[in-house]
């Protein structure tokens, strides 16, 4: 539901979802400005790729990198696709404009974080709570197709891509699993499944 003109910050936006979430904010809604945050400086390259119009780099400036998300971010943001949940909490709150919707997908860094309520009502916040899992298999389905819909003209017209950064056989999924731990892929990993 991002509006035309909009401002939207997208976090951990080298993740399969974030790339995805940068495209359609730019192609589908024509959001103004997406800023992203990312753990570095290649990550960042890869969302500007998809569309990003700021990035944030977190990893080398752990403290600094909330101080400038809050200048890049000005008089605030309308729209937070957040899937880090604690650690940046506190930002997000400070970032989100009056009448900004904070979409939690995701958890990453902890599900426990302390939120200012005084902010959130003097800014008429609102914050919306999803996940797949918990959700009917009838309600996945209409969501594909709904999603099919409106996205199937920009995958012809090649204005959306899908973000697949490596395949692994079976046989390397060790590999996998530790360049994932050491924070390193941008994008979708895929385990190749062989057929006997």
């Amino acid at each position: 539901k991002i509006q035309k003109a909009q401002r939207v910050l997208i976090l951990a936006a080298a993740s399969g979802v974030g790339l995805a979430c940068i495209q359609i904010a730019k192609q589908l809604c024509n959001a103004n400005d997406i800023i992203v945050v990312a753990s570095n400086k290649q990550k960042i390259q890869k969302a500007y790729e998809m569309g990003a119009t700021i990035g944030i780099e977190r990893a080398n400036n752990r403290q600094g990198f909330k101080q400038e998300l809050i200048e890049a971010c000005g008089h605030g943001v309308d729209v937070v696709l957040d899937c880090v949940g604690k650690d940046t909490a506190d930002v997000v709150q400070k970032v989100i404009g009056v009448g900004g919707r904070w979409v939690v997908y995701g958890v990453l860094s902890g599900s426990k974080a302390e939120v200012d309520l005084q902010k959130v009502l003097m800014k008429r916040v609102h914050i919306l709570g999803t996940t797949l899992r918990a959700r009917s298999v009838e309600y996945k389905d209409a969501l594909v197709a709904e999603m099919g819909a409106n996205l199937e003209p920009l995958w012809r017209n090649r204005q959306l891509c899908a973000n697949i950064e490596s395949v692994y056989d079976m046989d390397q999924v060790d590999i996998a699993h530790q360049r994932m731990k050491r924070n390193e892929n941008a994008g979708k990993m895929l385990i190749r499944i062989r057929k006997q």
